[in-house]
């Protein structure tokens, strides 16, 4: 899962090979069912092959996260039953993700600047920069 999935447009695009080959390219209800058996209706959009509506439900329930992965089972015509696997946190690509790798980043850009290396430490400040820069355009 990434974060469009699971935040904000709540929107999941399924592989269009797949969704070619067992869905009609039209707006259908299907179900999603998931360990427990809990079911959910969601809204399958055939030319954008993906699901909208009754897929936020699901993601919030299940709290959801960028960084989780989720197995798809086509059961039924319509009906998915899906496996949720939870990411680990060092892997995921939250915000606090990303501030625990610049953190580590940012340390080891310490430890060369305090060796006095300047070869070392113009390498860890362009970095930087581009840390900055990335940062500044999220």
């Amino acid at each position: 899962m990434v974060r469009s999935h699971v935040y904000s447009c709540f929107w999941l695009g399924l592989p269009s090979r797949f969704c070619v080959g067992n869905f009609p390219e039209e707006t259908m209800e299907i179900v999603l069912e998931d360990e427990e058996g809990e079911e959910y209706e969601a809204v399958y959009i055939g030319r954008r092959s993906g699901l909208s509506g009754g897929w936020k439900r699901f993601a919030l329930d299940h709290k959801l996260d960028d960084g989780d992965a989720l197995l798809f089972e086509l059961v039924e015509p319509k009906r998915f039953k899906i496996y949720v696997f939870k990411g680990n946190e060092n892997a995921n690509l939250t915000s606090a993700g990303k501030r625990g790798r610049a953190t580590s980043s940012e340390e080891e850009d310490k430890d060369v600047e305090e060796s006095g290396d300047e070869e070392h430490s113009s390498r860890a400040t362009k970095r930087s920069s581009a840390r900055l820069l990335r940062k500044r355009k999220a």
